[in-house]
């Protein structure tokens, strides 16, 4: 079997979400040097982009901001799946051709091919997220843009199993093969398989088996099968070759004990708790479904944080060190063995010489960093009549707390993992260091149970000081007064994941209203299937082709009804901003 790392195909639709709904900033109007009327701008330049099905309504978002800022430039877009497109673009790469801009997962063997331009000292790299920009530092240097990030992913191990078993953790891919190996091959005796599965999984398209080692996902022609078969069953043969060959890799799988066959869904509640009992050794799962499902869950019993299980009909306590996530999603480093490259990365293509070209390269990676989301959480489940702001201001200005509202400011710093805080994301710090926590709280940005800010007033306060933050114009865009608002989408009672778009001013005031209103929340992972949604219920695609977005990008959403509305901002002099 090749132990090829597998893609995701779903994570290439993520981007969709995340740049699709994007409202096209006037970055000219801050950015001098992209203004049209100077000589290079005057130069024709085409510009080629190989791009995913399903991208076209984010790259279309692209071109029409070139065309409005550099009318010379002609951006020439080619849609393929994405396996084909990957292939096809590094091919052309590996020439000495290729697309100006580049569009990969594949980021760690372009650069260390010299196939990217080195972005770190671009401008508009201070439009990006730091913590989304660590993702692609190599050697101390950024090459590309980091987008679709879909979610952070990865194992997590029963390690006290797996010393009890006799094995220690696995360093290497294949180590961890030899180690699923051996765990099925004692199977019948210790009882223990080497996985759990939350998978969809349907005999007649089986698509059930650890992500990052079946091969079907970066297969062009079992995808091309796959979209077939959930568009019309009956148009498609279950002799393919595609579909026949992806059935002989779930079969070495099984033997791995990788895979299994079923008729039914199991849910990643379901997973955590056969490795928690010790029944499977380990399970994929996403960060939050992690938190939430597991560290949010933890009791202390005699000062040890444990996980109640059940386990042959009785409840026990089970202790949370004996168990460790391993991210396997993000990074290709030596030390991320299980790393799927599931990141999408926009860069510019080595190849490019020519100054008129680079300049358009740029101006296209500018919006992408002017617009792109970063990867980071944020989830909540609204009640009809409850509000939920969104807000984009990814480079907050923390010296504005730290001089006026030093008690904020002290709460943004205490906890952080550097000195200098970069994003403040509700009640938590997520980066792809996973677990860090503001205010000295096991608090998760949309979950019920904590209140983030406790130590340093009443939601009322947090709201003056964002207000106060927005009208003095210390922010580093011109905020509009207009900052609410709507989605005309009505729901009865919705659960809501919208992924990366809240910002570091969005989500205190995101957090600060829902203490206000009571909104009971919740969280849906990224990778959440449709099948698993309740009566009423959304996806983050469903919320995100809801949303409406305002001035420069900056005015995001509210989501609630008019009248409850006008309650709760009343007493914050914002009911004249309100479109109801």
């Amino acid at each position: 079997m090749r132990k090829r790392v597998g893609t995701g195909v779903l994570l290439a639709l993520l981007v969709t979400v995340a740049a699709g709904c994007a409202k096209i900033p006037d970055v000219t109007e801050t950015n001098p040097q992209h203004q049209s009327g100077t000589g290079l701008n005057e130069t024709p330049v085409t510009l080629h982009v190989y791009n995913t099905l399903g991208e076209t309504v984010s790259m279309e978002r692209a071109e029409e901001y070139i065309r409005r800022t550099m009318p010379n430039v002609t951006i020439e877009s080619t849609y393929e799946i994405a396996p084909k497109m990957e292939n096809a673009q590094l091919a052309a790469v590996r020439g000495g051709g290729g697309p100006e801009i580049l569009y990969t997962q594949d980021y760690y063997t372009y650069v260390q091919n010299g196939y990217l331009k080195d972005l770190t000292s671009e401008p508009f790299l201070k439009n990006y997220m730091i913590s989304a920009l660590s993702d692609a530092e190599v050697g101390g240097k950024v090459y590309a843009l980091p987008v679709g990030n879909g979610y952070i992913s990865g194992l997590m191990v029963n390690q006290r199993l797996l010393t009890e078993l006799g094995y220690e953790l696995p360093q290497t891919q294949d180590e961890f093969v030899e180690l699923c190996g051996r765990l099925q091959e004692s199977r019948e005796e210790t009882g223990v398989r080497a996985y759990a599965f939350g998978m969809l999984y349907d005999e007649r398209a089986a698509l059930g088996a650890m992500p990052f080692f079946l091969d079907a996902y970066t297969d062009s022609a079992y995808v091309q099968w796959l979209s077939q078969y959930r568009r019309d069953p009956s148009s498609v043969s279950f002799q393919d070759p595609a579909f026949v060959r992806v059935l002989q890799e779930l079969e070495e799988l099984k033997a791995l004990g990788l895979c299994q066959s079923s008729d039914f869904l199991t849910s990643d509640s379901q997973n955590l708790q056969e490795v928690i009992r010790g029944d499977a050794l380990m399970c994929s799962v996403s960060y939050v479904d992690f938190a939430v499902r597991f560290e949010d869950k933890l009791t202390e019993v005699n000062g040890v944080p444990s996980f109640r299980v059940a386990k042959d009909g009785r409840q026990i306590y089970v202790p949370a060190e004996d168990f460790v996530f391993i991210p396997y999603m993000g990074k290709t480093r030596g030390e991320s063995w299980l790393a799927t490259n599931g990141d999408w990365y926009l860069g510019i293509n080595a190849n490019v010489a020519d100054e008129a070209t680079l300049q358009a390269s740029r101006l296209y990676l500018e919006y992408v960093a002017s617009t792109e989301f970063a990867p980071e959480y944020y989830s909540a489940s609204v009640p009809a009549g409850a509000t939920t702001y969104y807000r984009r201001d990814d480079t907050l200005e923390y010296s504005f707390f730290q001089e006026r509202h030093p008690e904020v400011y002290q709460c943004l710093t205490e906890n952080s993992i550097i000195k200098n805080p970069y994003q403040f994301y509700g009640s938590s710090l997520f980066t792809f260091s996973l677990r860090h926590y503001l205010c000295d709280q096991k608090y998760y940005a949309g979950l019920s149970g904590g209140s983030a800010y406790k130590d340093i007033g009443t939601a009322e306060d947090i709201l003056a000081v964002l207000e106060d933050y927005r009208i003095t114009g210390q922010n580093p865009y011109e905020v509009p007064d207009r900052v609410v608002g709507y989605t005309e989408k009505e729901y009865g009672y919705v659960r809501i994941y919208s992924r990366s778009n809240e910002s570091a001013l969005g989500n205190l005031l995101a957090d600060a209203m829902r203490e206000y209103t009571g909104a009971e929340l919740a969280v849906v992972n990224a990778g959440a299937l449709t099948a698993g949604l309740e009566a009423g219920e959304i996806t983050e695609s469903d919320l995100a082709t809801a949303m409406l977005y305002g001035l420069s990008n900056h005015v995001v959403t509210v989501r609630c009804k008019g009248a409850n509305l006008i309650s709760i901002l009343s007493t914050n002099n914002l009911v004249s901003t309100v479109r109801v």
